[in-house]
């Protein structure tokens, strides 16, 4: 995808060369006319657009340049700390990539259909990278979670498909940074890369073993490239593109199917409006069938894509998508029994209170930005307030394009929105938009004539600026909060926060202690601590069993701490705290042995699967 947005790039300014090359011939051959003529010589002026055409090399390095750069940093950035910590949903997704790859090895494309989230585009780059001794070592204990976090090549094939998986979602940013350069300059476009690369969220899920962070910049890239072709600022070549885009993001998750309606409702506005490619079709009626062959076009790709890199689609393309639209709905129609925690009050589903159902997306989202990325949303709302009230030249072009960014968070928003699992990264989609939405805002304020001389430093600063702020919770980027809005410390009364950050500490404590190999530990987040650790874990509800109990920050939130162990937590001092971002993420305590006698078994509130805030 890189590849084929540098060489869009270089393809159009090879075509403005050529076309200022040849005005300039001509202009060359009419003043020589008319100098042999019977008239006086005249000179036939150039157009003031059309200057002599430097070499090709010349004028497209600095795309190439800060591409180059922009992957370094991003990439840079999504290693740093990238095997710290295990998040809840990694053992899910080995299972998944150790059954596929088995599939695929076996010839058995029917078994490439692992879940309702295909996450298709992760599963072949952790195939590809897992060497066939480890898929049978991890097949082997496939069974159950708590034997495969066990087996010595989880964390290596782990780290490996988190390190694959980080360099392409630094390709994608630099695709993205590429597509806005494009659409709106190179201002935004520096803006938008340097923003991207170091929004906090972005950089900690690109670390994640899942299909999530893919679908989101997939998407982006999907309706940037789209929105290049309706508009004018690029070939069919874009438009091929944001289809490959749409069917591998579709094939990483479900909820991309939002792009099979946003593209082709942009397209046809931008048919009846006659413009970009469109408007050399005369009437309205004229341009229907050009945007018929296009979506068509659009489609076909798209679902080309999907066919091919999914093997279950070779042999059962009906079963196989029946089987999954069956499930997308059970899984989005059914909440975990787990609970929700949000404003201060606990759900015993993932939704939240149905008054506080609108605003649960835009208040987690604001926590989750970083600074400048509000600053700078705060800032495009005022330019696009006052460039439609003015009717400037800026909103014949960026206006437009910014409003399509817009209205894409905006429906896709709605329609997470509507579903009845609220949890911060679903929203994830939404991220690399606005961080483009928040770089024309930041671009509208530094065009101001008093900044012209530190427009250009005022970039770098805000890029310094953002990689510090990243850099300031390395190595657990999922710990970030807004410090806008009071950082951690309100988060944790606001959203449920933690996803395994901080449990590496506990783990390496407990493996430090004599014995270790005979240690037990109870905690909702065991196969967490097991991959770190020589001892053993066990349920909540099998915590007499334990020798310590290990509590997480979203344990205590939703009230998960067993109820006979409840007074341990409130009056004993924990052997071990782990703050990150200044608060307590994960405490560990020691069950003393009177206490493990006396209670009766099986006190666990819930039964024992991990939550996945």
């Amino acid at each position: 995808m890189m590849q084929l947005t540098v060489v869009m790039f270089v393809g159009n300014r090879e075509r403005a060369r050529r076309a200022g090359g040849l005005a300039l011939r001509r202009g060359c051959e009419l003043s020589t006319l008319s100098t042999v003529s019977s008239q006086p010589p005249s000179v036939v002026p150039l157009p003031t657009a059309i200057t002599p055409a430097r070499p090709l090399a010349v004028r497209s390095w600095p795309p190439v340049a800060f591409g180059v750069a922009l992957y370094i940093l991003a990439l840079g950035l999504r290693l740093w700390g990238l095997g710290q910590s295990v998040t809840a949903d990694d053992q899910d997704w080995i299972g998944r990539a150790v059954d596929f790859a088995g599939a695929v090895e076996q010839h058995k494309p029917r078994n490439t259909y692992q879940s309702a989230h295909p996450g298709v585009p992760a599963l072949w780059v952790a195939t590809l990278v897992m060497s066939p001794g480890q898929v049978r070592e991890l097949e082997a204990r496939d069974a159950e979670q708590a034997t495969l976090v066990r087996s010595p090549s989880y964390l290596p094939v782990l780290i490996s498909t988190r390190r694959a998986l980080a360099s392409y979602a630094a390709m994608l940013v630099v695709v993205t940074a590429l597509l806005v350069w494009r659409l709106f300059g190179v201002g935004p476009g520096v803006l938008a890369g340097l923003l991207l690369a170091a929004e906090p969220f972005l950089v900690a899920h690109s670390q994640v073993f899942g299909p999530d962070m893919l679908m989101a910049e997939l998407m982006a890239v999907s309706v940037l490239a789209a929105l290049a072709y309706v508009d004018g600022r690029g070939g069919r070549a874009y438009l091929v593109g944001s289809g490959v885009a749409a069917g591998l993001a579709l094939s990483a998750k479900a909820p991309a199917i939002l792009l099979f309606g946003f593209v082709p409702l942009l397209g046809l506005a931008f048919t009846l409006a006659g413009a970009g490619p469109y408007q050399q079709a005369g009437t309205r009626r004229g341009r229907v069938p050009a945007f018929v062959r296009d979506m068509l076009l659009w489609g076909g790709v798209a679902a080309l894509v999907f066919v091919a890199i999914w093997p279950v689609l070779w042999v059962d393309p009906l079963g196989a998508i029946s089987r999954l639209i069956l499930e997308v709905r059970g899984v989005g129609e059914s909440p975990r029994r787990w609970g929700n925690f949000f404003l201060g009050t606990v759900t015993t589903t993932d939704d939240v209170a149905p008054l506080l159902r609108p605003i649960f997306y835009p208040v987690v989202t604001a926590f989750r930005l970083s600074p400048i990325t509000c600053l700078g949303l705060l800032a495009g709302a005022v330019a696009a307030v006052a460039g439609w009230r003015r009717g400037s030249p800026w909103r014949s072009d960026w206006w437009r394009r910014g409003a399509v960014l817009a209205a894409y968070v905006a429906l896709f928003g709605l329609m997470m929105t509507m579903s009845p699992k609220k949890i911060d990264r679903y929203l994830l989609p939404v991220y690399p938009v606005l961080a483009m939405l928040a770089a024309l805002g930041l671009w509208w304020v530094l065009r101001h004539p008093l900044l012209a001389r530190l427009r250009w430093p005022a970039v770098a600063l805000l890029g310094v600026g953002q990689a510090l702020l990243v850099a300031s919770v390395q190595p657990y980027p999922l710990s970030f909060y807004n410090p806008l809005l009071g950082g951690a410390s309100v988060a944790q009364r606001v959203m449920i926060i933690g996803w395994g950050e901080g449990l590496d500490q506990i783990a390496a404590y407990l493996d430090r202690q004599p014995n270790a190999e005979r240690i037990v530990v109870v905690s909702l987040y065991k196969d967490q601590i097991l991959p770190h650790f020589r001892g053993k874990g066990v349920r909540l509800d099998e915590w007499q069993k334990a020798d310590y109990l290990a509590t997480y920050v979203n344990m205590e939130q939703r009230g998960l701490v067993p109820l006979p162990l409840q007074d341990l937590v409130a009056t004993a001092e924990p052997d071990l705290t782990v703050r990150i971002s200044g608060i307590a993420y994960a405490r560990l305590y020691r069950i003393p042995t009177a206490l493990r006698e006396q209670t009766a078994p099986r006190s666990s509130p819930r039964p024992n699967i991990v939550p996945r805030p």
